[in-house]
């Protein structure tokens, strides 16, 4: 189990990969429970003052990988492996498997040179706001043959409040929550 509120990058695995090379994760597994700067009242909604206060968390949190950043040449994959372990987060960009992937190399491109395949994430994932997937977080990749039965949770407005926590910077989705080509890096 891992819990921390001081480290930019968490991954159940690997906090941060930077690939120079060609890379391959194959048969990977992560059942911890993944735990950043969380606190179990977050579940019954945060006011948006409260989420403010949260929204400084540029963190990158994945069930295996918290960020990937990889050269524009080599194909990189992470294949067959799995997360089962609950994440628990107020990062900006959260994912089962894996949290952010980016590409150097390119101006405008963003991880489009990772491949996730044959993957699969089974742990709740509770989140404040911003770019929640029960996959991937953010990325430019490829996702082939993976699936996520995981909830995911994201706070919503507390009781007999009147301000709302769903920012527009909440992105989700059951397997990615943003992909695009022209992605940012929101850590630096």
């Amino acid at each position: 189990n891992a819990d921390s509120s001081d480290y930019s990058y968490i991954g159940g695995l690997i906090a941060e990969i930077s690939a120079w090379e060609s890379l391959e994760m194959d048969g990977c597994s992560n059942s911890g429970i993944l735990q950043h700067d969380w606190n179990d009242s977050y579940t019954d909604g945060l006011t948006l003052a409260e989420v403010g206060a949260l929204s400084g968390q540029l963190a990158n949190v994945g069930g295996l990988v918290g960020k990937y950043v990889s050269n524009a040449n080599p194909a990189n994959i992470i294949k067959n492996s799995y997360n089962t372990g609950d994440i628990k987060t107020v990062a900006h960009i959260t994912g089962g498997i894996l949290g952010f992937a980016k590409q150097t190399g390119y101006q405008d491109a963003s991880g489009d040179n990772i491949t996730i395949q044959n993957c699969y994430n089974e742990g709740k994932i509770y989140t404040v706001y911003g770019n929640t997937g029960g996959i991937v977080g953010l990325t430019g990749g490829t996702i082939t043959g993976s699936h996520n039965s995981g909830e995911i949770i994201v706070a919503g407005r507390r009781p007999g409040a009147n301000e709302y926590a769903n920012l527009h910077t909440n992105t989700v989705g059951g397997i990615v929550a943003s992909h695009t080509p022209e992605a940012y890096d929101s850590t630096h």
